[in-house]
């Protein structure tokens, strides 16, 4: 029978922390972990998302550092961003779980499912933290852009100086 592409390597041995290995592994960089456990096909499908976003930062850093600012400092840019990392954090924990999950059915019945969902969670909590922080950092970002960046067409105008003396405000 052969073996399915994305399913772990079933001739090599990867030992009891083989779940915890590979859910760390896709912490670091999501599809690792499953690259790590042979499942090659699902370990492209985890990293394509990470590998063009490093992409995106190497081709922005060829940029003068005027062009990125211009870029990064709008609103409406930072709020692409906001959602990006939203739908990146979902990406990378279901990269993390899905990498302890392969590993895990290597050890069927091996250790009780507990003792073995605490590194997952502690995984999970920090990349959500992570995630997390860089969240709330873009979107005191939006806030700051939105606030100082006011569109010329919404009414608001800067009134011209003046030096002559206001009337005194009558009674």
């Amino acid at each position: 029978m052969q073996q399915a592409v994305d399913e772990p390597d079933a001739s090599r041995s990867y030992g009891r922390a083989a779940p915890t290995v590979a859910a760390a592994l896709s912490f670091l960089l999501p599809g690792l972990g499953q690259a790590w456990l042979g499942a090659r096909r699902r370990a492209a499908v985890f990293v394509l998302p990470a590998a063009a976003v490093l992409l995106g930062v190497a081709a922005m850093a060829t940029l003068s550092w005027e062009i990125v600012l211009g870029f990064f400092i709008r609103p409406e840019t930072l709020l692409a961003i906001l959602i990006l990392n939203i739908l990146f954090t979902v990406w990378h924990a279901a990269a993390i779980a899905d990498a302890f999950r392969i590993g895990a059915r290597r050890l069927s019945g091996s250790a009780p499912a507990r003792a073995l969902s605490v590194p997952l969670i502690a995984l999970l909590v920090v990349t959500l933290a992570v995630h997390g922080r860089i969240e709330y950092v873009g979107y005191r970002a939006y806030e700051t852009a939105s606030a100082v960046f006011i569109e010329p067409d919404d009414g608001w105008v800067i009134p011209s100086p003046s030096f002559e003396p206001t009337p005194e405000p009558s009674p």
